[in-house]
């Protein structure tokens, strides 16, 4: 069964349309277009360039960006994609940079950073914006633990599965299912730590 994840994004200018970008594990990001009207749904665009697990989308409204992190477990590397909407929400791909494997979730968080969660590695990593093909880590946090959890088989090992902001944009969360617990970290705005 293919697994799709959806990001509602935007109203769309017109006033009985809007537009909604979803991941799909086949490889794609796709734009669809709802029409309220004849009650359709669309699919406008679908772009293939995201390697072979896109699985999260998150939208940079300030920069019209959407970043897009690739889960592929069956590697030792995935990605981290940046993806232009113009202002008729149809994208391109801007940049694509390697990652380490298992990215299941994204944030951007302070004034030009993202975050990936990786669920497979164990890691949580972070960019400076704007992303390019070159972009490195500027930090890659991984994590261990000292037995199983409860569940040896969902929690063999630390599995952080999602990153975000607190409300005040002054911390980064990742809730990690293997240790049993949530990881909290201050945002060092400067240097993006």
């Amino acid at each position: 069964m293919a697994v799709t994840r959806f990001l509602t994004l935007a109203l769309a200018p017109a006033a009985h349309a809007a537009s909604l970008y979803a991941s799909h594990y086949s490889g794609t990001v796709n734009l669809l277009t709802f029409n309220e009207s004849t009650h359709a749904l669309t699919l406008t665009q679908a772009l293939t360039a995201f390697g072979t697990m896109p699985a999260w989308l998150t939208w940079d409204n300030t920069n019209r960006k959407l970043y897009c992190t690739d889960e592929n477990y069956f590697s030792s590397t995935a990605s981290l994609s940046a993806i232009s909407a113009d202002s008729s929400f149809h994208i391109s791909v801007d940049a694509k940079t390697s990652t380490p494997s298992g990215g299941v979730a994204n944030a951007v968080y302070g004034p030009g950073y993202v975050a990936v969660a990786h669920y497979q590695s164990s890691k949580v990593t972070a960019f400076a914006l704007p992303l390019t093909s070159a972009s490195k880590p500027l930090q890659e946090l991984t994590f261990t633990m000292s037995a199983p959890g409860p569940n040896s088989a969902r929690q063999d090992a630390p599995h952080p599965h999602e990153v975000l902001t607190d409300p005040t944009g002054a911390y980064l969360l990742a809730p990690d299912l293997g240790a049993d617990l949530i990881r909290i970290w201050p945002i060092n705005p400067a240097p993006g730590s």
